[in-house]
């Protein structure tokens, strides 16, 4: 009889912690759903272990500008841009073969259902929600969000199959804001090389 109360209450512990990250998210979407752009601070950590930090810039519709200082990309939502600046070079790719690419959007929306959520930290009111694949198609083992009392992702982790990490940090989000829509298109100036794979 114990055993089966503890059961029980161990199930329950689950199933509410369970509620609780879908709770979250569904928070994040409706959130979401209110914001056509935002710009912020990024600090981004790669499977290398090299740091970069620089600027970000969203707009609904998988428009994303990142500025580093070598490195640019932009996403008008249909084609990505990739500009090194140290070789002078951009490789335009289609968002659609590019599933590796950065993208808020599946975050909130698409993930969600394909994962078995759970929060794993609370730190300053700031809740970490964890997301495992329920099958191989996502392409990583796990990743996770922070997310601000205020609805909004600061921190996404993803780590793939071998262990390797990477991290984004967002500081200093600033919500519908008057953003240039050619934050969102790339033109190459002269003597750029281009290296178009659309």
């Amino acid at each position: 009889m114990n055993k089966l109360l503890i059961g029980l209450f161990l199930m329950w512990g689950y199933v509410v912690s369970a509620q609780s990250a879908q709770e979250l998210i569904h928070n994040v979407q409706a959130k979401f759903n209110t914001i056509e752009n935002f710009s912020a601070g990024i600090a981004q950590t790669k499977l290398d272990g090299k740091h970069y930090a620089g600027k970000f810039y969203y707009a609904k519709g998988n428009k994303y500008r990142i500025e580093f200082k070598n490195m640019l990309i932009v996403s008008d939502g249909n084609s990505i841009w990739n500009f090194n600046k140290k070789i002078n070079r951009v490789v335009i790719t289609n968002l659609s073969d590019n599933p590796d690419a950065f993208s808020f959007e599946k975050f909130i929306f698409d993930f969600p259902g394909k994962c078995k959520m759970e929060i794993t930290g609370k730190s300053h009111n700031n809740y970490e929600v964890k997301f495992i694949p329920l099958d191989d198609d996502l392409g990583f083992d796990w990743a996770k969000v922070t997310i601000t009392p205020d609805s909004l992702i600061k921190k996404i982790q993803i780590a793939d199959y071998s262990g390797n990490k990477f991290n984004v940090d967002l500081t200093n989000i600033k919500i519908n804001q008057n953003i240039p829509k050619n934050k969102f298109t790339f033109e190459p100036k002269k003597g750029v090389k281009i290296v178009d794979l659309r």
